[in-house]
């Protein structure tokens, strides 16, 4: 299945919905979210709403790499950051 980029303003139902479906698929979830302010407030709701599934915060500065090397090693379900970072290229494996 292709990606699929969903923007909208938050809404629980619909972010659980999409989570779940994701997930369920076999793959992960990258939220982007704009405000480092509210980033962990955020990444929190999401993990509340999908009580089992492993959430991380990604932002822009150290350890950026660690965090995406071990959401690519599927550590993580959802990966919560500010950005999306132009530039990076991974070879995305599928679960075995």
């Amino acid at each position: 299945m292709a990606i699929q980029t969903v923007v909208a303003k938050f809404d629980e139902k619909i972010v659980r919905s999409a989570v779940e479906v994701e997930l369920e698929r076999g793959g992960q979830v990258y939220f982007v979210h704009n405000r480092v302010e509210s980033i962990y407030e955020i990444a929190a709701r999401i993990q509340e709403l999908c009580l089992r599934r492993v959430v991380v915060v990604r932002q822009m500065r150290r350890g950026a790499e660690r965090v995406m090397l071990a959401f690519m090693r599927h550590e993580y379900d959802v990966l919560v950051a500010t950005t999306i970072r132009n530039g990076w290229t991974y070879r995305w494996r599928t679960r075995s």
